[in-house]
């Protein structure tokens, strides 16, 4: 989580806070309770290669994608960067090749301004390059379309900073209330840099803290979970409101980095039509030229509800689409195509 002092006093001021926060976060969630396993199974720490430390959280929205802060994403060096699953001890997951995936791509909002929390714009999809195994009970989470009312309990959950300020590798987690933007405005030094676009939470002793960057504000566990915020800033741990990316206001952003293209050469093919049924069937526009079958406007946030079945296990096309999307079983020579 960024932190910022009292008062905003000058961009200087911010950015320094900004490169403590993204340096520094190597801890987990102030106040709260140990996770159990599969409670949470949408949730990824992000592993800087370069300093072999946890520093920032994330959401599994999709078999390809994770939602995260941009404050976490500037000025990265994708080489350098691994995204973890949700082990519940991070030290656990350092030498477990299949708990990790490499990094393809990033989609950090082209508003984000690191110099000034009044820009906003505090949110980043990062594309996988490939999903990470069915085995690792991984599952996404659904996105927020709409606001969270004031009061609401909400969850936060991370690997950030303990009461104590020590290290703990254990996924933590807990229960905080949504405020209004007017009463998060009253705290010294909020007021005038907290926007539409944002949601604030707060409960004494109970907190995002650093490491918890990018992390998730959600409702709900395992595969009914709901994520309608992004840890992004706050003035210390327990004592003053965080505020979060409000999800909802940027939900067509990210469907719009989300969907994708996936193009199937094919000659001769006498199965296509199980392929063209799949896409269909998530939404997406299907079209055949001369010498390729191609599924376009792939939204991979409507692939939660997928399960497609069809009888042949060696149809390559249909098993090549369903891993863009889900994950890929046979048994008994019938395919099945499920969410992630």
């Amino acid at each position: 989580m960024k932190h910022t002092a009292a008062v905003v006093a000058s961009l200087i001021v911010v950015f320094c806070f900004l490169q403590l926060s993204v340096l520094g976060d190597e801890d987990k969630i102030f106040g709260g309770t140990l996770a159990t396993a599969g409670q949470f199974p949408f949730m990824i720490h992000l592993f800087d290669k370069s300093f072999g430390s946890h520093f920032c959280g994330g959401s599994l929205i999709g078999p390809l994608h994770i939602l995260t802060a941009a404050h976490c994403t500037d000025g990265w060096d994708m080489s350098k960067i691994l995204v973890y699953d949700n082990s519940l001890v991070v030290s656990q997951t350092v030498d477990d090749a299949d708990a990790r995936v490499p990094i393809e791509a990033f989609y950090q909002h082209p508003g984000y301004d690191g110099y000034s929390y009044e820009t906003h714009y505090d949110i980043t999809v990062v594309k996988l390059a490939k999903p990470f195994l069915a085995s690792r009970n991984m599952k996404t989470i659904r996105l927020a379309s709409k606001r969270i009312n004031e009061g609401t309990m909400i969850n936060v959950a991370g690997w950030g900073e303990v009461e104590s300020g020590s290290q703990s590798n254990r996924l933590l987690w807990t229960r905080i209330p949504v405020i209004s933007i007017d009463v998060c405005r009253t705290h010294n030094g909020y007021e005038g840099v907290i926007g539409a676009s944002e949601v604030c939470a707060f409960a004494l002793d109970k907190d995002a803290c650093f490491g918890d960057s990018g992390g998730p504000l959600f409702t709900g566990s395992e595969d009914r979970a709901v994520i309608y915020g992004l840890v992004s800033w706050g003035d210390g741990c327990g004592e003053h409101p965080t505020v979060y990316t409000k999800v909802s206001a940027y939900y067509d952003w990210i469907v719009e980095k989300t969907t994708h293209t996936v193009k199937t050469d094919c000659e001769g093919c006498s199965t296509i039509a199980d392929w063209r049924d799949m896409c269909v069937s998530i939404g997406g526009t299907y079209k055949k030229t001369s010498a390729s079958y191609r599924c376009s406007d792939l939204n991979v946030l409507k692939t939660r509800n997928i399960d497609y079945s069809w009888s042949d296990c060696s149809n390559s096309l249909v098993k090549d689409l369903c891993k863009q999307i889900g994950v890929y079983s046979c048994v008994d020579n019938v395919a099945w195509c499920s969410p992630l």
